[in-house]
């Protein structure tokens, strides 16, 4: 602690001392002290006063910035985690990036714990599917007033984590469903994606999907997903309106 206090106070010393050039005053009249021996005084075990008054607060102050723990952003950042927006009846969702742990909070948690705890996905599958999501990513655009999304998502988190799946891996995105932000996040991840049926769960290999769940599974959120990772033949629903949705927005863009 001393050493790393001393780097402290060097680096204000020199960052702020020397650079200003300030002068110190002993306490007689006319006779000032140059920062150069004030510095080499000041860790001198003979000057208990100066450092009593001097010390103590910006040692506090070194402790509170090395202690003091990194928050996630908060306010009207839109790149925040777990951020709430409220309806016109005060309903909250959640809108944006969003965590597991975001879902398992009040009011969420009414439906996602439930929903988690009475999933049992088949033990078998998972076993062949634990070591093919390796070098796998996930995106999860959900919505908290949806319905397939409150049933689904828990289930597939369920699946990931039994398969030790790390979290760092799976983006969970919340899109909203307003006049103005309707199946749309804050900062458009769902841009160019032909979002338009929530949950939509998108597995990607070194950046580039490989394919997608979407709504709800063909068979089961394992089976779909291990036929996904071993690149079997599947077609998710509704892709024709994914075809027509991408026809769109290359038009749109022409």
């Amino acid at each position: 602690m001393a050493s790393s206090s001393r780097r402290g106070f060097s680096f204000l010393y020199y960052n702020v001392f020397r650079t200003q050039r300030v002068t110190f005053d002993r306490g007689d009249a006319g006779d000032r002290q140059h920062p150069d021996s004030f510095y080499n005084q000041f860790f001198n075990v003979e000057t208990h006063h100066m450092r009593k008054h001097i010390l103590l607060p910006i040692l506090i102050i070194l402790i509170t910035i090395a202690c003091h723990p990194k928050l996630h952003k908060t306010g009207n950042d839109p790149e925040q985690f777990n951020h709430l927006i409220y309806n016109a009846q005060s309903h909250p969702d959640l809108y944006g990036k969003s965590t597991e742990d975001g879902l398992k909070q009040p009011p969420f948690n009414t439906w996602y714990v439930p929903n988690y705890n009475a999933y049992t996905p088949d033990s078998l599958i998972l076993a062949k599917l634990r070591p093919e999501l390796r070098n796998k990513t996930i995106q999860i655009f959900m919505g908290t007033w949806c319905g397939d999304s409150r049933r689904e998502v828990p289930r597939m988190l369920k699946v990931l984590n039994i398969c030790g799946f790390p979290p760092l891996r799976v983006e969970i995105i919340n899109v909203g469903h307003g006049e103005n932000d309707y199946k749309q996040s804050p900062t458009h991840e769902e841009r160019g994606k032909n979002i338009h049926h929530v949950p939509t769960f998108i597995i990607y290999e070194k950046g580039k999907e490989i394919n997608r769940i979407i709504e709800t599974p063909i068979e089961s959120l394992e089976r779909d997903l291990l036929r996904i990772v071993n690149r079997e033949a599947y077609t998710p629903k509704y892709a024709g309106a994914a075809m027509m949705l991408e026809k769109a927005e290359r038009y749109a863009r022409q």
